[in-house]
């Protein structure tokens, strides 16, 4: 209520003088606190136009365009910020929170690093974020180490560590922080689906197979989830699922190449050798230059008593970088 009050006396004061920078400003302000984001741009922007010059202003003329997802818009507002006020470390945070939001790691860690860690504890595990996304999965553990160390204990931050353990091929170290995220209470399909695939790497089929059956409970609509399940059933010789899942893989991402060649390979081992011909040629179509593909068709067509197809398909292999189809070749071809 006092807000409201605030706004009523501060709008009429700037109705009276317009280039009243400081009752524009304090408008912007109790706009910014009662959310409404756009009407505090446009009185920051009236303070602003008529001489003010304050890096809280522009801090605060970022956070609103930020608040309205205007992300982009953000930024130079918060540069100009810091270009008033280089010590202004709220702004640089602001700045190097919407860098991140917009993917621009490396300007985000520029941004991050010159923050003290003690006031801002928070660009730890943003920094960590940012070094994994960048594949700089040693610096990246750096500073989830760090968060955690300073007690953030969150299932979300053991679930991160975790992905950068698993990206360092430390599978044992990964499955202790997602069991941590789990018991934090984090319980989500992507802990469950990340904690299967440790386990596929680590050789315990079973458990990765509960974990992915529990991921696709809880969200069906991973593919990621169902193709993994589909190689575990390729392992137990249980094609027919197996093609189910890469079905499904594909109805959810028509894109992904490996599930129509894996789809390729089960409906070999089952015998439907003609039926494999559509998959593989979707996963040539979608990668052409996956020596594999080219190698499993000459298979199939071979089978078909297609020689001299596939042949020509084996030499394509060979030429992609395939020396096991140089075995089909001296075998088969001369």
């Amino acid at each position: 209520k006092n807000f409201e009050k605030a706004r009523i006396y501060l709008s009429q004061a700037t109705e009276l003088n317009s280039t009243d920078t400081s009752a524009n400003y304090h408008l912007g302000n109790t706009e910014f606190r009662l959310k409404a984001f756009r009407e505090a741009i446009g009185a920051y922007r009236k303070a602003a136009t008529n001489g003010m010059r304050s890096a809280i202003l522009y801090n605060n003329l970022g956070k609103s365009y930020y608040n309205l997802e205007d992300i982009e818009a953000s930024i130079p507002e918060y540069t100009r910020a810091i270009e008033i006020d280089p010590a202004y470390a709220r702004a640089r945070m602001n700045r190097g929170s919407a860098y991140y939001e917009l993917g621009r790691y490396d300007e985000s860690i520029e941004d991050f690093l010159a923050l003290d860690a003690t006031e801002y504890p928070e660009v730890n595990p943003l920094l960590a974020q940012s070094y994994f996304e960048l594949g700089e999965f040693q610096t990246a553990l750096k500073y989830f180490n760090r968060s955690i160390d300073q007690g953030e204990k969150s299932g979300e931050i053991y679930h991160m560590r975790g992905r950068t353990l698993m990206a360092l091929a430390q599978y044992e170290a990964a499955l202790s922080d997602l069991n941590n995220a789990m018991n934090a209470g984090k319980k989500d399909a992507d802990v469950y689906l990340d904690r299967a695939r440790v386990n596929i790497y680590v050789g315990n089929d079973p458990a990765a197979m509960k974990d992915l059956n529990e991921a696709i409970s809880l969200d069906g609509s991973d593919p990621l989830a169902y193709y993994n399940r589909g190689y575990l059933r390729e392992l137990q010789e249980k094609w027919n699922d197996a093609i189910k899942d890469y079905h499904k893989v594909v109805e959810l991402d028509p894109g992904d190449h490996r599930a129509y060649y894996s789809m390729a390979n089960s409906m070999v081992s089952l015998g439907q050798v003609s039926a494999a011909l559509e998959p593989i040629d979707k996963a040539i179509e979608l990668k052409s230059d996956e020596a594999s593909y080219f190698k499993v068709k000459g298979n199939i067509t071979y089978r078909l008593e297609r020689n001299q197809e596939a042949c020509g398909l084996w030499e394509k292999a060979v030429s992609l970088g395939d020396k096991k189809s140089n075995f089909y070749l001296d075998q088969y071809c001369k």
